[in-house]
């Protein structure tokens, strides 16, 4: 994963650090790249900046710029999805969400895109079977070791979950009143 434009606003200027109200040092913008070698969840992280940055960034957008995410059920393909950018925007007011839409350049000439991705749509209608993701780098050539395992939670199971997320809150309820009837009396 690396990227310039994850929700970063422009801000011009130099950044000064201050210690006991004088600068100790001042900073001019610098672009930079973060790369996660072995995934984003895990700890190590490489931080390059400047032109090294640029370098790997594109070195690592070149890797997947023309890769496909499949969607499988079992050997056969059910959808092959393209990489498309995408626009994400702060809803104001008191829901403090996103709305994350398709980036259109021509209907929005001065925003850039915050990033790329690929948008799978799972219909409520699938049959209750094994599915797979899969990224294809060209025709018949895969990722080593991005093959993933996409399991439906239909509607009609989903009471049981509820039954499994109570509980702890049952048993929490019980020991509260338990413990204060032993204080009350």
């Amino acid at each position: 994963m690396a990227g310039f434009q994850a929700l970063n606003e422009e801000v011009e200027g130099t950044l000064e650090i201050l210690k006991g109200g004088k600068v100790i040092e001042a900073l001019e913008k610098e672009d930079n790249t973060l790369y996660y070698p072995d995934g984003y969840w895990e700890e190590s992280v490489i931080f390059y900046q400047g032109e090294e940055a640029h370098a790997y960034y594109e070195k690592f957008t070149q890797a997947i710029k023309d890769v496909t995410l499949l969607f499988l059920k079992g050997k056969e393909t059910l959808q092959r999805i393209v990489r498309v950018p995408y626009y994400v925007k702060q809803i104001p007011g008191p829901e403090l969400g996103y709305e994350i839409m398709e980036f259109n350049p021509e209907e929005m000439p001065d925003k850039q895109a915050t990033f790329e991705g690929y948008k799978l749509d799972l219909a409520p209608t699938l049959e209750k079977a094994s599915y797979e993701i899969n990224l294809e780098r060209s025709e018949g050539e895969f990722f080593q070791g991005v093959k993933r395992e996409v399991r439906l939670l239909k509607k009609e199971n989903a009471q049981s979950l509820y039954i499994f997320s109570i509980f702890p809150l049952v048993v929490g309820a019980v020991v509260f009143v338990t413990r204060r009837r032993k204080l009350g009396s």
